[in-house]
């Protein structure tokens, strides 16, 4: 009935708009004609006409008269157009960014928040750049833990825990594709480069029925298309690792391209260090290469063909003993954009994405040798189609289709030595046939009333199981004026990929493993109220949410990984269920000379699981009661800014033993004498009769940043001084019992740092 329903109101908008004139087109970037998303166009009585998509694509209808429009988007100048048409036009229209200014004029008071309608977040990449950063490295996804919902994990890492859940329940897209493992340097920063990236959307208040696949939210990162107006690059060096970043036209204002690589410095500068050192062999690298080329073939049809490739690696070498770690991911993605007509917009995308990982260990003494390798596979090749059918200016219509194929190795393992006479068997490869569907519709009742509901249907099959669901999603907005209004959503999720984690630290130990016939596919239902209100240059927001989880999965009482490769990782976990509830403040300034947001979370998230823990509900790990965050920006002049991160939050949960056993070894280590660490950690095992009972201290850190800029005859050239921790707290990273003695261990003291940025 709800489709009936939706094409009902599309024929009945088709026929009463039908004299109106409709324009459309792209909205771009006058510097560099990339096209810009959630680009605001108003008529001349300030009502909003329509938003250019996640593409730059924008469709509107207006009577037959002489009309003026506006055009706005955040970090942009606004300007005014006046039109008097007499038949639908295609019109591209072109913005210039605001640099080095301190005011900004826009039409609305909305668009100065980072904050939507809707309660969902668009971070400005300049923010992100701008923030304050261990090792002077700007991270995109350190900055969005900053944001009211959005938890952080352990000290100086970029995991999401999103509204109480666990960072595999945050769907994290590239250019609309899924990104596996998303850090680097064992999850203290992330994938993705800023130099490369456009736009980046978090959806947590409210999810679009575009999105399926897990249960919390959405980070959504669009790459940079390339300059098509003339050739230019940048190169930045920090402490950790140096970026160079090229583009330019192919051919002027047709096609372009972008090339943008990171590599670290860490194994470079170690390795003469290391070479003086014959005890022991230590070697780290990561690099990530992002690289996209675009054409427009003609004012109707544009493609694109982006790539992403990164790897870190590790090892240990102490000659006796062989320790290391290897993993990276690989996406190419190739999509195509067609206007159809003034109302319809397609996008086409076909991608193959490939993640994998790898652990090998060995040690060699005398009597005795063993080593095992054990690695895991994930490769996907996937096709989706999405419309936008834009019929009036109070209707709009999302809708689409999406088939992906999942081919998983999860635990692939060789062992041999003399305590292993045999093999230990491979878990055998599973293939997931992954299709999803949506239809949306975005209406506005009245001018203040508005509401946007949507289905969205995910199937897979998996073996001889076959999983399906359909998914509601509903909000409503109203506005009591243009400085405030209310909003609520309601949204139902499902996950058929779950992730086993031993830790926060988005370690490649870390298992991608898909529902099976005894796993069942994860459930949320998720429920949020709120409110919006602008006082003069403040804007500010307050939302409450409750979510409930089911069919969440978590190793059994001492299982992990690596303790057992003999059994399968299906039979080493428990299912269970999980809720979170809070509630969201965030105060914005976006003018003047002193910019920035304060956010705070009030929260709280349980599990429970018949296996665990006697039963008995026990917090989340990363159940912090209080998570407070502030970014602020000063502007001496138009060249020289100061900026400071301050971060309070409640101690993370641990589990302590309260008393300690001697474990009977597996066999494969029973051959192993008492000086190896093995013989250590199966002799100092601890009972822990409840999960999660020890809370840490409480955690808080400042960090500060001033950046001064000038610009020269070929560019301009930027010097970044930052501190990390300025006043050195000692923040616990983890803690252990020694000699009966709780010993805290801290990561990163007082860090100041310099970097260089030059643009040509």
């Amino acid at each position: 009935m709800k489709i009936f329903f939706a094409v009902f109101l599309i024929l009945q908008s088709y026929f009463l708009f039908a004299q109106d004139i409709t324009i459309s087109g792209n909205v771009k970037n006058q510097k560099t004609g990339e096209k810009l998303s959630g680009a605001e166009i108003f008529t001349d009585n300030k009502k909003l006409a329509t938003t250019s998509n996640s593409y730059g694509f924008y469709s509107f209808s207006i009577p037959q008269k002489q009309q003026k429009v506006f055009i706005s988007n955040f970090g942009y100048q606004t300007i005014s157009l006046v039109l008097f048409l007499k038949k639908d036009t295609l019109l591209n229209i072109e913005l210039l960014p605001l640099e080095n200014t301190i005011d900004e004029v826009t039409i609305r008071a909305k668009k100065e928040s980072y904050s939507d309608q809707r309660g969902n977040f668009i971070v400005p990449i300049d923010v992100v750049k701008n923030a304050p950063a261990l090792l002077g490295e700007a991270d995109i996804l350190k900055t969005i833990q900053l944001l009211p919902g959005v938890q952080q994990g352990t000290e100086g890492t970029a995991g999401l825990h999103i509204r109480g859940g666990s960072p595999d329940q945050t769907l994290i897209l590239i250019d609309g594709v899924p990104v596996y493992n998303a850090y680097h340097l064992f999850g203290f920063f992330s994938v993705f480069n800023p130099d490369a990236v456009s736009d980046i959307r978090l959806f947590k208040n409210e999810l679009p029925a575009q999105y399926g696949g897990r249960l919390s939210a959405v980070v959504d990162l669009l790459m940079r298309e390339g300059n098509k107006k003339k050739r230019s690059g940048s190169f930045s060096i920090s402490p950790i690792a140096g970026k160079l970043t090229l583009e330019g036209p192919i051919k002027k204002d047709k096609a372009s391209y972008l090339f943008s690589i990171r590599k670290t410095w860490i194994d470079i500068l170690a390795y003469p260090l290391q070479k003086l050192s014959r005890d022991q062999l230590l070697a780290y690298g990561f690099y990530d290469l992002n690289a996209k080329f675009n054409y427009e073939i003609n004012p109707q049809n544009h493609l694109y063909l982006s790539f992403y490739a990164g790897k870190d690696s590790y090892s240990n070498n102490n000659g006796t003993s062989k320790f290391g770690y290897s993993w990276g991911n690989f996406t190419s993605i190739l999509r195509w954009n067609r206007i159809f007509s003034p109302k319809l917009f397609k996008n086409t995308t076909l991608s193959f994405t490939n993640y994998n990982y790898s652990i090998k260990n060995s040690f060699q003494d005398k009597d005795n040798i063993f080593s095992s390798t054990v690695s895991s596979k994930i490769q996907d090749i996937g096709l989706k189609t999405d419309f936008d059918f834009i019929h009036s200016p109070n209707h709009i219509t999302n809708f689409g289709l999406s088939v992906t194929s999942h081919q998983f190795k999860p635990e692939i393992s060789q062992t041999t030595g003399i305590a292993v006479p045999n093999e230990i068997s491979p878990t055998p490869s599973t293939f997931v046939a992954d299709g999803q569907a949506y239809i949306q519709h975005d209406w506005d009742i009245t001018q203040k009333l508005k509401w946007r509901i949507g289905l969205h249907y995910n199937s897979i099959l998996v073996n001889s199981r076959f999983y399906h669901s359909l998914q509601p999603r509903l909000s409503l907005t109203y506005e009591f004026s243009d400085d405030w209004l209310v909003r609520a959503a309601y949204f139902k999720t499902n996950q058929y990929l779950h992730l086993l984690s031993n830790s926060s630290l988005g370690l490649p130990t870390d298992l991608w493993v898909p529902v099976t016939d005894n796993i069942p596919p994860e459930r949320a239902n998720s429920f949020s109220i709120g409110l919006s209100k602008k006082i003069r240059d403040w804007h500010f927001s307050v939302d409450a949410y409750s979510k409930s989880m089911y069919n969440l999965i978590e190793y059994k009482e001492g299982a992990s990984f690596l303790n057992d490769l003999s059994a399968k990782w299906y039979d080493k976990v428990a299912i269970g269920q999980g809720n979170s509830k809070g509630f969201e403040f965030f105060a914005q300034r976006s003018k003047g000379k002193i910019q920035g947001f304060v956010s705070y979370t009030l929260s709280w998230t349980n599990r429970l699981f018949e296996e665990l823990n006697q039963g008995k509900e026990f917090p989340y790990k990363y159940d912090r009661r209080h998570s407070l965050s502030t970014n602020f920006m000063y502007k001496f002049s138009e060249n020289k800014q100061f900026s400071l991160t301050f971060s309070l939050l409640s101690g993370s949960l641990t589990s302590l033993p309260t008393s300690k056993y001697v474990a009977q070894r597996p066999p494969a280590f029973e051959a192993i004498d008492k000086n190896n660490g093995y013989y250590y950690y199966f002799n100092q095992l601890g009972d822990l009769p409840y999960r999660n009972n020890f809370r840490l201290p409480i955690f808080h850190r400042l960090d500060l940043n001033y950046k001064t800029t000038k610009t020269t005859e070929k560019g301009q050239r930027s010097w970044v001084f930052s501190v990390y921790n300025t006043y050195n707290r000692q923040n616990p990273f983890f803690v252990y019992i020694k000699d009966n003695q709780l010993v805290q261990t801290s990561l990163f003291p007082i860090i100041p740092s310099i970097g260089y940025e030059r643009k040509f």
